[in-house]
């Protein structure tokens, strides 16, 4: 009798116990899977974010480097009156090369035309110049579409031209704005937008082509 009154109880967990220790375990590991999937997603969104800038970046400095070592091409503004619809051209530093900057179907597209020096003169682009070659696309729709893009230029007369150096409107250098809007959509779902801006100022300081597009010894002239 007393070798049992004395024996030691054995201890353990009522099964109240063990439930409400499991629901208190899976609540916290719940907890802990919705935070790691949260930091997961927002990562994989920062991710997309920054791919979508990097691209964004890399159509900007494209079109600036063009834009900058350029300048606008007022000889085909003074016979067309304008420039085709979502597009402008650029004359090159030494003429040779023009470069067209087009946007449709959420592609911005840069193509490039170089003069035929043996088929002068000339009084078109066409037959000036030769075929499109290095034709590039500046963004992929696929990863990052450029829903809006907006060019605008000024001053709107050839500043180098000297039936316009007497109008105070023209006597600027010639500058381009660049607006462009971004979107790429995420894998988490959503969409995630940027918008760009940027104005580019010409570094050619002298008329490098004709408003009549003639061509003689080598350089364009009046």
């Amino acid at each position: 009798m007393f070798k049992n009154q004395f024996k030691k109880k054995k201890l353990g967990f009522t099964l109240v116990e063990m439930l409400i220790s499991m629901a208190i375990f899976m609540a916290f590991t719940g907890i802990l899977i919705s935070s790691y999937t949260g930091i997961i997603r927002s990562q994989r969104d920062a991710n997309e974010y920054r791919d979508m800038y990097v691209q964004a970046r890399q159509v900007m400095e494209t079109l600036v480097q063009n834009l900058r070592d350029g300048m606008l091409d007022y000889g085909y503004l003074a016979k067309n009156n304008a420039f085709p619809e979502g597009e402008v051209h650029f004359v090159s530093r030494d003429g040779q090369t023009k470069t067209y900057v087009n946007y449709e179907n959420d592609i911005v597209k840069l193509r490039k035309r170089y003069l035929m020096a043996n088929n002068l003169p000339c009084d078109t682009d066409n037959t000036c110049y030769g075929p499109e070659k290095d034709a590039v696309n500046l963004n992929d729709p696929t990863l990052v579409k450029v829903t809006k893009f907006q060019l605008y230029f000024s001053p709107k007369v050839d500043p180098y031209d000297l039936k316009n150096v007497a109008k105070d409107t023209s006597q600027f250098q010639p500058r381009v704005t660049v607006y462009a809007q971004f979107e790429k959509d995420l894998k988490t779902g959503g969409k995630y937008t940027m918008d760009l801006q940027t104005t580019v100022s010409s570094r050619v300081y002298s008329q490098v082509y004709s408003t009549d597009y003639q061509y003689t010894n080598d350089k364009f002239s009046y």
